[in-house]
């Protein structure tokens, strides 16, 4: 498994209460908790993840919100498989065939 290139630019998508987030070319600096996590732990329910923008200013994102990382620019191909009307909920029987 590779880590994320600190020395990268990324663009972040983001899913918050009422609105979709994007931060555009920032760099991941950190993954900070508010507890200390045993180091035989693989769980980081709660974790936040820091990143830098352009300008210097860091932010904690809660890691759970990310839902798309790309390098900065990059056009993520992708499939539409299923969608649902804005505010609803997916069709009983989850989102398999």
């Amino acid at each position: 498994m590779e880590h994320v290139d600190p020395s990268n630019r990324y663009d972040l998508y983001c899913h918050f209460p009422n609105e979709e987030r994007l931060y555009e070319n920032v760099k991941i600096t950190a993954l900070r908790t508010l507890e200390d996590i045993p180091k035989r732990s693989r769980s980081l329910i709660g974790a936040l993840v820091e990143i830098e923008t352009t300008d210097g200013t860091r932010v904690m994102i809660p890691k759970f919100h990310i839902h798309t990382i790309c390098e900065h620019g990059a056009k993520a191909a992708y499939k539409v498989l299923k969608s649902w009307p804005t505010g609803g909920n997916p069709p009983t029987g989850g989102l398999g065939p």
